[in-house]
């Protein structure tokens, strides 16, 4: 029952976006957008639950990733013909690069602090707040240099906006964790 509002909310956000459009390609990048938001949905709605109040941390941090990409695969062409914008896979910036490096370790750092602390409640919670505290800020600086990439040097890479989105998600995890919100 806790899955059932992001499931819900993100079907009809699909739904809604697939029956909009009437080109093939529009549809099948909506529908990729969806599904390669999935894995991050799920460990977001996963972790969601355990950080924050079950209901409202599986629907925040499972929503926001499907709904996010779901839209990003549906405005993909519609940026490139606004902007005329030709949208990599890869970054083409140094601060790109920074930007998807900061995220994978921001990844990494998340899992190993995970395994650090273990299971259940009977963890040293000065090496939790340390911990939390550097993935936090290794959180932001995957969100800051994936911003100013995007807004000063007009990165448009994938892995960039997904970077910054993830240092997003850590910033907003790390915050409400370390400030008592979790």
């Amino acid at each position: 029952m806790i899955f059932l509002p992001m499931g819900i909310v993100s079907a009809v956000v699909l739904v809604f976006l697939v029956k909009k459009t009437e080109s093939r390609k529009r549809k099948r990048r909506t529908v990729i957008g969806y599904l390669l938001a999935s894995p991050f949905a799920y460990i977001g709605s996963l972790f969601g639950g355990l950080m924050s109040p079950q209901l409202a941390g599986v629907f925040i941090f499972g929503t926001v990733p499907l709904v996010l990409g779901t839209a990003l695969g549906y405005k993909v062409r519609v940026l490139n013909e606004v902007m005329n914008v030709r949208i990599s896979v890869l970054p083409k910036t140094s601060l790109g690069r920074w930007s998807v490096g900061f995220a994978i370790a921001w990844i990494l750092f998340f899992v190993l602090s995970e395994v650090i602390l273990g299971p259940g409640p009977n963890y040293n919670m000065v090496l939790a707040y340390g911990l939390t505290t550097v993935d936090t800020a290794i959180a932001v600086a995957a969100f800051v240099t994936g911003l100013i990439g995007i807004i000063k040097n007009k990165e448009r890479s994938v892995f960039v906006f997904l970077a910054t989105a993830i240092g997003l998600y850590g910033l907003i995890g790390g915050a409400s964790s370390l400030f008592g919100l979790a």
